[in-house]
């Protein structure tokens, strides 16, 4: 029979190398997902010959690596071997070359010390002890083991100190498990800093942060990690904006002052790369680089500014969600029947923001449960409670945004983008006159008021919502001035399809009556589907004298300024005469006023209808 001497001198028969090797290629083959690359076979499926209490051993049990926070990492010096029915790790590899910890030896005594400033912890070990002393937050804790500490050299590498690692990690507060199928061992940890200090400054008109704290949890899939900032002014971490550029996300907090000595951290795992505090003329500035596009939510309360970082590991690594916003429901039957908007854009400042109302008080529900954000033109969200008694979450962008509200499983999820990604069709409505521009006013009647009524608060009920195929921004939703070139570039900032604008007309004499529709020869040519200004206007005066019984005066061309320099198919409906005899009771009959709207209404929907805009 042919043999061989391995390192250790013992003889071994060539069917016992056979068997060996059979065994471990099984063993490879069983299930190596998450342990496939060649490092990881080489860690795996050699035999170690084990040095250690002054005797070689031949090692054929079970060996793996480590994936700490998420990371898998291949042990270099010793795998995680199992000694005594212990398992046991390299000391250094494990709590300075990968969990952080500096890590001393005093040459001596033989004590090894690891030390964690981020949590105030300190570990002392010593080999051939059976324990552990860890200090944490001043406090003395005796960690007993049922195997030694032990020096360890695997093959001809020099000995290093192994530990018994399951009660150290468990005493440091990870979470650990052994996967013996998949050669892993698992280490989470859930505490990464925290780091506080007295304020002594009395400057009531300063925010002075004076604890940060950071923490890592996990449920199914997902990863959070928890940003957390204690201060003492609430008016600074209200006003706080969060941005995100790539894998750049940065929280600005105004008039506050950072008072903690540390303020950097680059030990998270998988999620975070890096994370900083900075001084800046705007504030505070917290900047966290990601390895990937992060999801995010925050909070603020209680004089604390919270913020979650999360990754979905049961995805493909950087592949993002197809919402911007997940806001997750109060109750798991809620529907959509409990949910309504209401956008606050305005047409000549362009401010950009809209609220989701929720029927119910779950203000704090929402500090405990922030909502999702998965967007770049998302500034900023705030929760209130409304007089009413119902949820305000109000969600500022960056530019306008176009938003779609929907249902997935437990959440309430909101998709947001340009306007015509979002929206089939798009109008502007103009609603004449307003503020101290009250265009015709007869018999005490003041036509900016009719135009609003008519265009915006009648008309509204028939679009805007999720079975509405038309969505309608107004160039004014109450009683302000708008110029007349904001009107007419407010399509253009939207991306509008067509622009109607509402007006009532106005004569000396009291007998001229009826409508009339007005485009600019300037402005007609055809856009989607062959659509040109003079058809809408057409469609527009026919349906509006059928339905209204009103004398018609035709379709006509003018050089109206919001017809004329629009970038979109224009039209000015003269609905009809304030002055007029018989149009003055019909234009100021509050049913009228309805029918009027509604035609408006169906005529908008037939536009689109007949000449589609193919999105």
């Amino acid at each position: 029979m042919k043999a061989f001497i391995n390192r250790s001198g013992k003889i071994f028969a060539v069917l016992t190398v056979f068997i060996v090797f059979a065994m471990a290629v099984i063993f490879l083959s069983s299930d190596i997902s998450l342990a496939a690359s060649k490092s990881k076979k080489d860690s795996t499926s050699k035999e170690l010959v084990l040095t250690y209490d002054g005797v070689s051993h031949t090692y054929t049990d079970v060996k793996g690596d480590i994936i700490f926070n998420r990371k898998t990492t291949a042990l270099g010096t010793l795998p995680i071997v199992k000694l005594d029915g212990v398992l046991y790790g390299p000391a250094k590899e494990l709590l300075s070359d990968i969990f952080g910890f500096e890590y001393s030896v005093d040459e001596t005594t033989g004590i090894h010390t690891a030390t964690y400033p981020d949590m105030d912890i300190t570990v002392t070990m010593k080999a051939g002890e059976s324990t552990y002393t860890v200090l944490k937050a001043g406090e003395t804790t005796t960690v007993t083991v049922s195997k030694p500490l032990r020096m360890i050299a695997n093959g001809d590498s020099e000995a290093i100190l192994a530990i018994p690692v399951t009660k150290l990690f468990k005493a440091l507060g990870y979470t650990c498990s052994w996967s013996k199928a998949n050669a892993l061992y698992t280490v989470t940890r859930t505490e990464f800093f925290d780091w506080s200090i007295e304020n002594t400054d009395t400057n009531v008109e300063v925010n002075h942060i004076t604890r940060a704290t950071g923490t890592y949890e996990s449920s199914g899939s997902m990863g959070y990690i928890d940003i957390r900032m204690k201060g003492d002014r609430q008016a600074s971490f209200d006003a706080i904006t969060v941005d995100r550029t790539d894998k750049l996300i940065t929280a600005t907090i105004p008039s506050s002052v950072y008072l903690p000595a540390s303020n950097t951290f680059n030990k998270f795992g998988e999620i975070v790369n890096d994370f900083s505090v900075t001084a800046a003329d705007s504030g505070v500035v917290l900047t966290f680089n990601c390895f990937e596009t992060t999801e995010f939510a925050y909070t603020t309360s209680g004089h604390e500014f919270h913020i979650r970082l999360m990754w979905d590991y049961g995805t493909e690594t950087g592949k993002e969600t197809n919402y911007s916003l997940t806001i997750k429901k109060p109750n798991a039957v809620f529907g959509l029947d409990r949910v309504t908007h209401q956008e606050l854009y305005d047409s000549v400042k362009y401010t950009k923001a809209f609220k989701i109302i929720i029927k119910g008080d779950y203000v704090s529900f929402y500090k405990k449960h922030p909502v999702v954000i998965n967007n770049n033109k998302v500034k900023k969200i705030t929760i209130s409670l409304s007089s009413a008694g119902n949820t305000v979450i109000k969600v500022t962008t960056s530019s306008l945004r176009g938003y779609r509200i929907e249902q997935y499983e437990n959440n309430y999820v909101v998709t947001l983008g340009a306007p015509k990604k979002i929206y089939k069709n798009i109008l502007v409505m103009d609603a004449g006159h307003g503020d101290f521009d009250n265009g015709a006013s007869h018999y005490g009647y003041h036509e900016k008021n009719l135009n609003l009524k008519m265009a915006y608060t009648l008309l509204k009920p028939y679009f805007n919502k999720p079975q509405s195929d038309v969505h309608i921004y107004w160039t004014r939703m109450n009683d302000s001035f708008v110029t007349l070139d904001n009107r007419a570039k407010f399509a253009k900032k939207v991306s509008a399809d067509i622009f109607i604008s509402l007006h009532m007309n106005s004569a000396s004499n009291k007998s001229a009556n009826g409508t009339e529709v007005y485009y600019s020869t300037n402005n007609n040519k055809a856009k989607f589907s062959g659509i040109k200004s003079s058809l809408m206007a057409k469609m527009m005066k026919n349906n509006l004298v059928n339905s209204m019984k009103t004398v018609d005066r035709g379709v006509k061309s003018a050089g109206f300024y919001v017809i004329k320099n629009n970038s979109v198919p224009a039209i000015l409906i003269e609905l009809g005469f304030l002055s007029g005899s018989k149009d003055h009771k019909m234009i100021t009959n509050t049913n009228k006023q309805k029918l009027a709207s509604k035609t408006i209404a169906q005529v908008i929907e037939n536009i689109f209808k007949v000449y589609p805009t193919s999105r």
